[in-house]
């Protein structure tokens, strides 16, 4: 009996044993445990790039083809090729008819304060027109198609002819800014020189009846202000505009 009892809590003891040794109790199995991979944490995003500096686009100004080129009288004896203006401004333009007076641009130093004489001086430039009639107003411009364009510190000289019907006194007046002088027939008339804002000198002359020549020197100083009228008042007759035919 003694025997007896002893072995049974061996056998027993055993047994838990071979329960813990393969995680059997000879009934339902305990499953394995499992391990799941936690999920990779996501990559951070990548810092956005510093702003650069941001383009900005200069508004470029068209720049007109040269114009045809004619030959004018160069200052110490025979002839140049200088451009016509491309198309028309204020002070004249690029076609010439028979009655037309012949505008010779001229560039002036920054600082001329009265008309230079230009018959020493190099042309630039030609137009054409047939009136002066240029009232006040502001000059943006300058010449297309002449090399170096410009709307400051210019000079032009105009010779052209012009017909009288009837004989007598003929009043000229000149309106300009800057300065402006006339000659009729070779003779100062008018002189309305300087730098000036808009002005008016007027001088009468006596003339025959049929051709005459004429000549205006103008010039511009200082940015944007621009004036040039020629008007001329035939014997018993109002004031008009000068025109090739009086």
């Amino acid at each position: 009996m003694r025997l007896a009892y002893l072995l049974v809590p061996l056998a027993v003891t055993a047994a838990a044993c071979e329960v813990h040794m393969d995680g059997t109790a000879g009934g339902a199995q305990t499953p394995a445990s499992t391990t799941t991979a936690a999920p990779a944490p996501a990559p951070a995003p990548a810092p956005a790039p510093a702003p650069g500096p941001v383009a900005t686009t200069t508004p470029v100004t068209p720049v007109a083809p040269l114009g045809p080129k004619v030959r004018v009288k160069a200052p110490h004896g025979g002839t140049i090729e200088v451009p016509v203006v491309a198309g028309n401004n204020d002070f004249g333009g690029s076609t010439a008819t028979p009655n037309s007076l012949i505008g010779n641009i001229y560039f002036l130093p920054e600082g001329t304060s009265k008309l230079p004489d230009f018959t020493g001086m190099t042309p630039v430039g030609v137009l054409y027109t047939e009136k002066l009639a240029v009232p006040p107003r502001r000059f943006d411009q300058g010449f297309p198609g002449v090399p170096n364009n410009r709307t400051e510190w210019f000079g032009i000289r105009y010779d052209g002819r012009f017909t009288t019907v009837a004989p007598g006194a003929y009043k000229f007046r000149v309106n300009s800014d800057d300065g402006a002088k006339l000659w009729i027939d070779g003779t100062f008339v008018v002189d309305n020189d300087g730098q000036h804002p808009p002005q008016s000198k007027d001088a009468t002359i006596t003339l025959s009846a049929g051709a005459h020549t004429i000549r205006v020197d103008y010039f511009q100083g200082p940015k944007y202000d621009i004036a040039l009228e020629l008007f001329v008042t035939p014997p018993g007759k109002p004031e008009q505009y000068w025109a090739p035919a009086l």
